[in-house]
C-alpha cells in the first residue's frame, strides 16, 4: 500500500517560500522549530506537492537536512529548479516517490497525467503498490521510512526529528512503515486526519497506531481542507515529556482551546462537527459520496447548508484569543486592542490582515536535558 498526498505552508526571512492556508497549524509548528523542541534529526515532507512547505522547514531550520518526497516528476523537478536558482534553500532534497508500508513500486495513471498540467496536489492518495515496476511511465518507487533511514538505506546515517505526513488517509500505513524508525529516534510528527467523511477504519487504525506507538495526540481547531471535517493533528512523543512554559505558544494555544487533546477516536468524532456522522445533516449520504456540493459528505455546502436550516445556530462566529503576545502588543499599538489574529470556528477560519507575527518569534524556553 502507498500513501501519498501535497500541500504548501508559509514562509520565513527573506526566502518567499509561497505557502498557504492552516495558519494556526503552520504558526504552532513554526514556534516547535523556534522555541527548540524538535528533536536533533532531519525533517521529513512526505508528499510534497511543490516544495512550499520543505521550503518553510529549511528556512526555519538551516542547520537540518530537509527531505521532500513527491510522486509527480513535474513537482519535483520543479523543486530542484527552484533549489538551484536560490529560490528555495540548499538543505531541501527533493526525491521522486511515495511512502507507505513496504518498499515497492506505484503508478497514479491518467490521474499523474492530469496533475502533471499544473503544479497541484493529489487526492485520494491512497494507492496500491506492488514489488513489480509497473509499466506505465508514471510509476514510481514506494518507500518505507524504515528501508531509509535503516542499514543501507539512503538516510541510515541521519536520525529523524520532524515529519509532515499530509497522506490524507494514509498516515496509518506510512506509521507502519516507519515503527523502528520512530521507537528509534521519537520524532515529532504531525498528521491529518478526517473523522467522519473517510471510512470509519482509517481513522480507528490511525490512533490506534499513534497509541501503540507511545504518542500524545492534540488536535488543532481549524479546517485543514475539504471536506471540512479534516484536522490537523500534531503527535508528541510521551517518551521526553514536553512541558511547555506558560508562555510557549503551545501553552497558548492549549489555553485558547485551539489546541485541544485528542485521547481516542470517540473523543475526535464527538468533537468534530458531528452534524457530519454518517447519516446525519451534513453526511446524508455516507463517508466517501465524492460529490462537493450541498449533498455532500461534510463538504463545506452541506455543513453551512445545516447550520442555516438549525434554529438554535450561534449568530456570531466564536472567536480565540490572541496567541502571539507580540500581535497583541501590534494590535494595540493601533488603538484596535479588541481585534484578534483569528476568528476560528467549526471548519471556518479567518486570519487577521495585519498579523505576519509568528506563534514562534518568540526566544527558546530553557528545557531540561531529557527533551533535547
Amino acid at each position: 500500500m502507498l500513501a501519498l498526498i501535497g500541500s504548501a505552508s508559509t514562509h520565513a526571512g527573506q526566502v518567499n517560500c509561497g505557502v498557504r492556508g492552516e495558519p494556526i497549524f503552520r504558526e504552532l509548528v513554526v514556534s516547535l522549530f523556534t522555541e527548540g523542541w524538535i528533536p536533533t534529526g532531519s525533517v521529513l515532507d512526505a508528499g510534497a506537492n511543490d516544495g512550499a512547505e520543505a521550503c518553510s522547514y529549511g528556512v526555519r531550520a538551516p542547520e537540518r537536512t530537509v527531505h521532500a518526497v513527491e510522486p509527480l516528476s513535474a513537482n519535483v523537478d520543479h523543486i530542484h529548479r527552484s533549489v538551484a536558482s536560490g529560490v528555495y534553500p540548499r538543505n531541501v532534497q527533493a526525491i521522486r516517490g511515495g511512502l507507505g508500508s513496504t518498499p515497492g513500486w506505484a503508478s497514479l495513471g491518467a490521474q499523474a497525467a492530469a496533475a502533471n498540467v499544473v503544479l497541484g496536489q493529489l487526492t485520494n492518495g491512497v494507492l496500491e503498490s506492488s514489488s513489480a515496476k509497473p509499466k506505465d511511465p508514471q510509476a514510481f518507487q514506494v518507500y518505507a521510512l524504515d528501508q531509509m533511514f535503516g542499514t543501507g538505506g539512503s538516510w541510515q546515517n541521519e536520525s529523524l526529528g520532524f515529519a509532515h505526513l499530509d497522506v490524507e488517509g494514509g498516515e496509518a500505513m506510512v506509521l507502519r512503515g516507519a515503527r523502528q524508525t520512530i521507537a528509534r529516534h521519537q520524532p515529532i510528527f504531525t498528521t491529518e486526519a478526517f473523522p467522519h467523511s473517510l471510512n470509519a477504519a482509517i481513522v480507528e487504525e490511525l490512533f490506534s497506531t499513534l497509541n501503540t506507538l507511545g504518542y500524545d495526540t492534540w488536535m488543532v481547531q481549524e479546517s485543514c481542507g475539504n471536506p471540512v471535517d479534516c484536522r490537523n493533528l500534531i503527535n508528541l512523543p510521551r517518551s521526553r515529556g514536553f512541558k511547555f512554559p506558560s508562555e510557549s505558544a503551545f501553552a497558548r494555544a492549549i489555553r485558547s482551546k485551539i489546541l485541544i487533546p485528542m485521547p481516542n477516536v470517540s473523543a475526535f468524532r464527538q468533537r468534530v462537527l458531528p452534524c457530519c456522522r454518517p447519516g446525519g445533516p451534513c453526511c446524508r449520504h455516507g463517508p466517501g459520496h465524492n460529490s462537493l456540493g450541498a449533498d455532500g459528505c461534510c463538504t463545506k455546502k452541506a455543513v453551512t447548508s445545516a447550520r442555516l436550516a438549525d434554529p438554535n445556530r450561534r449568530r456570531t462566529p466564536h472567536r480565540s484569543p490572541v496567541l502571539s503576545a507580540r500581535a497583541r502588543t501590534h494590535t494595540a499599538s493601533k488603538g484596535n486592542a479588541t481585534r484578534e489574529p483569528y476568528a476560528v470556528g467549526e471548519g471556518t477560519q479567518k486570519r487577521h490582515a495585519t498579523t505576519a507575527k509568528r506563534l514562534g518569534a518568540h526566544a527558546p524556553h530553557p528545557r531540561p536535558n531529557n527533551q533535547r
